[in-house]
């Protein structure tokens, strides 16, 4: 989400520097879903550590990405010791030998009937054993992708981090009790503390998926209403549509490099489809830049945390329809987008030489557009 708001604004450093996080995640779980596709190849810890180089491409993380940390961490204390800690992991020594232990559970596919309980559960082994000194809690959540494709064979990857951060106090609380019990594997109060992290996560799988078909229903109205509307192909128009599927915001040069038109094309392409309400027009508030945007589809977007909230809230009250819910209220939002757009009239200047009429919005600077 970062990469579309940086759309919206001037360039600066903390825009870069989130780029390049958003970018090094994109690399990271897009090498996770690429494991759970090799069914038949075993998942090591060399996998583990790619992924973690991967989150951190470019960066400018002051350590050793992609390998195991060789110090002991804790987690909640601001003090130089681990007294008054939440929760101190185990040694780095004993690092390499666990990590080795859970890629190899990763890799048994006869483990579990359950896919949503074995990622439930590499998750919550991975937390535990902490073996990064940062982003193992990204890399944690990578591992459920890995193996709920893995297992559970999905075609895609929901937004299983955004659901969870929409509920992350709970999260944490779900954690705590098997991440710091002391006591014998067989206990009952081990199996109780792994089954409130299960269920945890099964909820904000839930969660996760019913927000993802919310969006996919906007995509294919959106989808539909193209159609509808029979652009022509290889027109400018048709190609700006194609180039927006991938690029819900986007600028006038943008859309000029992608569909490798000249700007003058582009601009009487997207006049038309502004006209025709398949995309809206709007100016960035800092730089003033004109930027198009698709509003249904970025409104799942904007929108995203009061839609995962309503849809947490939804399923824990046993709700039904809740993707066709959220569907509606994120439609009123869209609504409210572009009801609250102040939209320039088009430029009136008419050529004198070729009688057409400007295409460019009133009070534009520079030169007219024909």
């Amino acid at each position: 989400m970062t990469l579309l708001e940086s759309l919206r604004g001037r360039r600066r450093h903390e825009t870069d520097a989130r780029d390049r996080q958003a970018h090094g995640s994109v690399l990271m779980n897009s090498h996770a879903l690429d494991l759970g596709d090799r069914t038949t190849t075993q998942v090591d810890v060399s996998d583990i550590e790619r992924l973690h180089r991967d989150l951190f491409t470019d960066t400018d993380q002051q350590f050793d990405a992609g390998r195991l940390r060789d110090e002991q961490v804790w987690i909640g204390s601001g003090q130089r010791t681990p007294e008054r800690a939440h929760f101190v992991p185990p040694p780095h020594t004993e690092v390499p030998p666990l990590v080795t232990d859970l890629a190899a559970y990763i890799s048994d596919s006869a483990v579990w009937v359950s896919p949503v309980a074995k990622a439930a559960i590499t998750h919550t082994q991975f937390e535990t054993i902490h073996p990064f000194t940062d982003g193992n809690g990204r890399i944690g959540r990578a591992l459920m992708h890995l193996v709920l494709r893995r297992e559970g064979r999905l075609p895609l990857a929901v937004p299983l981090s955004a659901a969870i951060d929409a509920r992350r106090d709970e999260y944490y609380r779900s954690l705590r009790p098997y991440s710091t019990f002391i006591g014998d594997p067989d206990d009952e109060g081990r199996a109780a503390a792994m089954h409130a992290s299960t269920q945890y996560i099964a909820d904000a799988v839930i969660v996760a998926c019913d927000y993802a078909e919310a969006a996919a229903r906007f995509i294919n109205d959106w989808e539909h209403r193209c159609a509808v509307a029979r652009l022509r192909n290889r027109s400018a128009a048709r190609e700006i549509i194609d180039a927006m599927g991938e690029a819900p915001v986007a600028t006038l040069l943008f859309l000029s490099d992608k569909t490798d038109r000249p700007r003058r094309s582009v601009a009487r392409g997207l006049s038309h489809l502004v006209d025709i309400g398949l995309i809206a027009e709007s100016r960035d508030i800092e730089s003033g830049a004109r930027v198009f945007e698709i509003p249904e589809v970025l409104s799942v977007v904007d929108n995203r945390s009061e839609l995962l909230e309503e849809s947490w809230g939804l399923n824990l009250a046993g709700a039904h329809d809740i993707a066709e819910q959220l569907h509606e209220l994120s439609a009123a939002k869209a609504a409210e987008h572009t009801t609250g757009m102040v939209a320039q009239p088009r430029c009136d200047h008419v050529g004198v030489r070729n009688g057409k009429t400007c295409v460019r919005r009133s009070g534009h600077p520079g030169d007219h557009s024909y």
